[in-house]
């Protein structure tokens, strides 16, 4: 193989490759790289203009691949499940019995609410590529591809399956980091659905919109997510993104919980809130993780967007969207549902199963749907309260073990 050259304007990723103990994604990235054979150079930004322009161009089709996806029928279904030898012994051995049952001639498991087809060996590893690859996806962990895996689909090895799945995943090696516990973790009790919103900014590449900075708010109850890309993150821009993506789409919160960023605590940011009657609070310099909700649903879009766009970094406004739809109709651990299904009463179509066959086992009149949801809902949202409150004090409990109180001297 011939001898390259790689000249980079970063120092750091320089010092990098030459680390002589490299952990964690900087080690991935050397093995990746290890069987070419090139020297490494440094040039100053500002001598490397030709990569410098090339990084800059405009791209007309961020999204270069879209894959094609026959559609697959009810027939198609029945068919496969028929040829499929574990299906076909439970179909050939009597009448089918719980926790199995037969609609319109297609097996579903029943203990899953609602139940969901069984789906058949030869179309499993395209169901599991579809709930964890797509953009519309993710490439979410291992937990939440596993709940929406059950959430549309069953067989008896679906657990370890997804898991293996996950852990197979290169993108995810690659790109997927895992976070550092620190301080001792204490709950936020958790009020109505819409009572407290928190935001965080991340610094990210220029797209070619102008977009640098990433604004995320985040809901308690609920946890639903709103992403707002933004070419500057002044107090005006997040004063509007209050306003017209959480005011007037959810209704006035009564608190909105911030680090103490200069444009979060800006006499901006504080009319507006003082005007809605909304209580400004801010974490404590001692105790900056009181944010650590939204800061955490940061880094988490970070990793996935970095997946998608490892190819094109200056992409990422482009992929904010999808990314953002995946982990709001994915199931979060503390609340145990989606953040869709919190906020709107049902489970969400998936568009990367859009043609994998459904089974409807009840249907609604407008009237009946609207009572549905008018008792749902509020019962829904008590169970989630409960939940979360629950799986606060387990997680707090094992977070904190083998974790020391930070000592408080006196003078003296």
């Amino acid at each position: 193989m011939p001898q390259c050259r790689l000249v980079l304007a970063v120092l750091p990723l320089l010092r990098s490759w030459r680390h002589i103990d490299p952990k964690g994604r900087i080690a991935r990235w050397i093995l990746d790289i290890w069987m070419y054979e090139f020297t490494i150079l440094h040039r100053k930004g500002s001598d490397n203009q030709d990569a410098d322009a090339l990084s800059r161009l405009e791209i007309d089709n961020p999204i270069t691949h879209i894959a094609s996806q026959s559609i697959l029928s009810m027939d198609d279904l029945i068919r496969a499940q028929t040829n499929d030898p574990d299906i076909a012994t439970i179909l050939s051995s009597g009448p089918v019995t719980y926790p199995y049952m037969l609609k319109d001639g297609i097996l579903c498991y029943v203990k899953y609410n609602p139940p969901v087809i069984v789906v058949p060996a030869i179309w499993r590893q395209q169901f599991l590529h579809r709930i964890h690859v797509p953009v519309t996806s993710g490439h979410l962990g291992r937990d939440k591809t596993i709940s929406r895996a059950k959430e549309n689909g069953y067989w008896p090895t679906i657990t370890r399956d997804v898991h293996q799945f996950v852990a197979k995943c290169l993108d995810c090696q690659k790109f997927k980091t895992k976070t550092h516990k620190f301080k001792m973790l204490k709950s936020i009790e958790v009020g109505a659905a819409g009572d407290r919103w928190a935001a965080d900014i991340a610094y990210l590449p220029v797209t070619a919109k102008g977009n640098r900075y990433l604004l995320v708010c985040m809901e308690y109850l609920t946890k639903w997510v709103i992403t707002a890309p933004l070419p500057a993150a002044t107090a005006d821009v997040i004063a509007d993104v209050l306003v017209y993506e959480i005011v007037l789409k959810f209704g006035t919160p009564k608190e909105f919980l911030t680090d103490n960023g200069s444009n979060f605590i800006s006499e901006t940011i504080n009319v507006v809130c003082l005007r809605l009657g909304i209580s400004k609070i801010q974490t404590s310099v001692e105790a900056p993780s009181t944010d650590g909700l939204v800061e955490r649903m940061n880094r988490t879009i970070k990793s996935s967007l970095s997946i998608y766009c490892q190819d094109n970094p200056a992409a990422w406004d482009v992929y904010l969207p999808f990314v953002t739809f995946a982990l709001n109709t994915s199931r979060q651990a503390t609340s145990e549902v989606s953040p869709f299904e919190a906020m709107f009463g049902r489970k969400p179509n998936l568009p990367a199963l859009h043609d994998f066959p459904h089974v409807t086992f009840k249907t609604y009149s407008a009237q009946q749907w609207s009572s549905y949801l008018a008792h749902y809902i509020p019962l829904l949202h008590r169970d989630i309260k409960q939940t979360i409150q629950q799986n606060q004090q387990r997680q707090q409990k094992y977070f904190n073990m083998n974790r020391k109180q930070k000592e408080i001297f006196q003078k003296g």
